[in-house]
């Protein structure tokens, strides 16, 4: 026989917390991932320059709500998003000699949601007024991770190659200047 009697002590499960105390679904939905290692990836690598030319230009907020509505088409069936188009913020910056575009994603909750977004453009500043039919871009991503020997958060340090996902472990601290540097030295 058993010796301990089954008891509800109402002591609070992981789920519980997660959905009650501190709001966090316990269900994820796929609009945060498609989004960065979908949708934004396949604009930037479908058209460079096209992409550089609309993240600085201040049609950018129409561009990410047309995005949106479209991924909600796609993954509202298994829930609503946690964020909207309004919560990304984007800079245009340079990592070493090229242009970039550092796009924050709303803080990710599941593992392999993304941090931040770092697309650079490989062709210096100083040729961008040159014509160049077809340039090279790198797609980085920061994602949320975690370390196996504590169970705690961590950051992972990722690119995309066309459709191959390259994981460069642990990645640095999700500040956009610790992103930028980290990116740079892959460069």
């Amino acid at each position: 026989m058993w010796p301990f009697k089954k008891k509800n002590h109402d002591i609070p499960t992981k789920r519980t917390l997660h959905r009650y105390i501190l709001n966090i679904p316990t269900k994820r939905t796929l609009h945060h991932y498609i989004l960065a290692h979908v949708a934004l990836k396949r604009v930037c690598f479908d058209d460079p320059f096209g992409f550089f030319a609309l993240m600085a230009s201040p049609h950018r907020q129409k561009f990410l709500d047309d995005l949106w509505t479209q991924i909600c088409q796609n993954c509202n069936q298994e829930g609503e998003a946690h964020f909207s188009p309004r919560d990304i913020k984007i800079e245009t910056t340079r990592v070493g000699e090229y242009p970039a575009i550092v796009v924050e994603m709303p803080t990710p909750r599941f593992i392999a949601e993304a941090h931040m977004i770092c697309v650079v453009l490989k062709v210096p500043v100083n040729e961008l007024q040159q014509e160049t039919e077809k340039a090279e871009v790198r797609y980085f991503t920061l994602e949320k991770g975690i370390n196996f020997k504590t169970g705690g958060d961590r950051t992972v340090l990722c690119a995309w190659d066309g459709e191959s996902h390259i994981n460069y472990g642990d990645g640095p601290v999700a500040t956009p200047a610790a992103f930028i540097d980290a990116v740079k030295k892959l460069l």
